[in-house]
């Protein structure tokens, strides 16, 4: 995994398990979301930015989490700035 986007799947991971945070790095990537981390997966990611990463991350996150959780917008924006 690229070392840019190693700190924001971390984060992913421990709030989504590790299924869940590859299948937001797949939909990020646009490939079949499967939750494993193959060829496919490892090739697509390969040019994926945080900020695209970040985008896949707040999409999946359903209003209902945003209303528990609402500290997580900042969170994922500071992958964003990391990147900038």
């Amino acid at each position: 995994m690229p070392p840019r986007l190693q700190s924001q799947f971390f984060d992913i991971v421990i709030n989504n398990g590790y299924t869940g945070a590859m299948k937001v790095l797949q939909r990020a990537s646009a490939v079949e979301e499967d939750g494993k981390f193959g060829d496919i997966t490892r090739k697509a990611i390969q040019n994926l930015s945080n900020d695209s990463l970040a985008q896949a991350r707040e999409d999946m996150l359903s209003r209902e989490y945003k209303k528990q959780f609402p500290g997580y917008k900042t969170r994922v924006d500071s992958f964003r700035e990391e990147e900038r």
